[in-house]
């Protein structure tokens, strides 16, 4: 098969599919960026994960065209990051791996890229108009939103009931999401909005994956450390992050650590778990029956409206994030608990605890809500006691991070915002 740089999948042609695009050039790039309104198959994403590529960026259309199967298989793909728009402004088809791109008709469809006659070009980087491609695909991706596991839910809910038919942008359980165009209207977006697609890209997108893939390379040794043999592994793997943060790096020299790709993150990150493994390592007992007490408290809207707040508070001190600010408050533990049920009354408290572990919304808008609104921000609870308070009492598998849990991932390579 050689090299193209027209295609229209013209049964004629030998090789003359659009999908021969991805077969010949996937082996030559280390990321690609997909911009397509309609989106049925994964088939791409597949041949470029195959050859190694390890960081794709998929951007599309939720619609009727577009598949919720092909689109959650794909999110669910390792190194894929996908978001979205809901607006028929949105028609850019063009894609780019490494030094070369393909623009024009053909959508990430069966159709499009094997069937549909279609007219796509190949340019590479000695193209002058190359250049403008990532920077285009950056702008698109910048005003797009984050396709997370509850807009996921609410597009395939309304793509069961309407998704053959419909031709709306307006999509029931979603914001609607543009482009900026010529229309002054689509360039219009509210401070708020602006800094929660920031706050759930950087979280969502950064933090949990970066996580996720420090666990994975954890539990793919098959090794516990011996003294957390009757503890949950997530207490184990909160401690690990931990433990490395506060023996490997500081706060001084922590950005002088390289950031790493993934083979050389992976062998660093085995390499510190082999000395954890043979590291005495004491259980703070208090610390895990606090967090046990708070689990109870947090297992149910009638459980936690039910807690003393004196109970609440001492639960609380189980997050390192919030005992942390220990090192800042004078007279301790007692004080620390007194400033907050001072600073915060009850019934507000409960509030905004109800809204974080038991509302409806996206939970990162409720993570999101609890650090930054008037509503229900609470004093002496920041951000980092927020992310890790939800790690211990959610349903949804989202881990517990606290800021040393995040000065670790970058201390691992990750980059991650400290």
């Amino acid at each position: 098969m050689t090299a193209r740089t027209l295609y229209t999948n013209s049964p004629r042609r030998k090789g003359d599919f659009a999908l021969n695009f991805f077969m010949l050039n996937a082996g030559r790039t280390p990321s690609a960026q997909l911009a397509c309104p309609f989106f049925t198959t994964n088939e791409p994403l597949e041949i470029l994960r195959k050859c190694g590529c390890r960081k794709m960026q998929l951007l599309v259309k939720l619609c009727g065209a577009t598949s919720p199967v092909a689109l959650a298989a794909a999110r669910n793909m390792t190194d894929v990051h996908v978001r979205y728009f809901t607006s028929d402004a949105f028609h850019a088809k063009f894609y780019i791996l490494g030094e070369t791109a393909m623009l024009g008709s053909a959508n990430l469809t069966d159709a499009g890229l094997k069937s549909n006659r279609e007219i796509a070009i190949v340019i590479d980087s000695s193209d002058d108009v190359f250049d403008e491609l990532p920077t285009l695909f950056d702008d698109l991706w910048d005003a797009a939103a984050v396709l997370t596991d509850a807009a996921m839910e609410a597009f395939a809910r309304w793509h069961k009931v309407k998704g053959g038919v419909a031709q709306s942008d307006v999509i029931d359980g979603l914001e609607p999401s543009s482009p900026v165009t010529v229309n002054v209207a689509t360039q219009t977006k509210t401070r708020e909005r602006t800094y929660l697609e920031t706050f759930r890209r950087d979280y969502y997108e950064t933090l949990l994956p970066a996580h996720a893939q420090a666990q994975a390379v954890y539990l793919a040794t098959g090794q516990r450390h011996a003294s957390f043999q009757d503890l949950p592994i997530e207490y184990e793997i909160d401690r690990f992050l931990n433990w490395a943060k506060l023996t490997f790096t500081t706060d001084e020299n922590l950005l002088s650590f390289p950031l790493l790709n993934g083979d050389a993150r992976n062998a660093h990150i085995a390499d510190r778990q082999q000395v954890w493994l043979n590291t005495r390592i004491e259980i703070d007992r208090e610390r895990t029956a606090r967090l046990q007490r708070l689990k109870a408290i947090f297992a149910s809207p009638q459980d936690l409206s039910s807690a003393e707040f004196s109970d609440l508070t001492d639960a609380l001190l189980g997050c390192a994030a919030f005992d942390e600010q220990l090192r800042f408050t004078k007279g301790g533990k007692p004080a620390l608990a007194k400033a907050f049920q001072q600073d915060n009354d009850m019934k507000r408290v409960q509030q905004t605890f109800e809204h974080l572990a038991f509302d409806r919304d996206d939970f990162v808008r409720r993570i999101y809500d609890c650090i930054f609104t008037s509503e229900y921000k609470l004093a002496h609870f920041g951000r980092t006691s927020v992310f890790e308070l939800y790690g211990w009492i959610n349903d949804d598998d989202v881990p517990p991070i606290n800021g040393r849990t995040i000065k670790a991932l970058r201390y691992f390579g990750f980059d991650v915002r400290v």
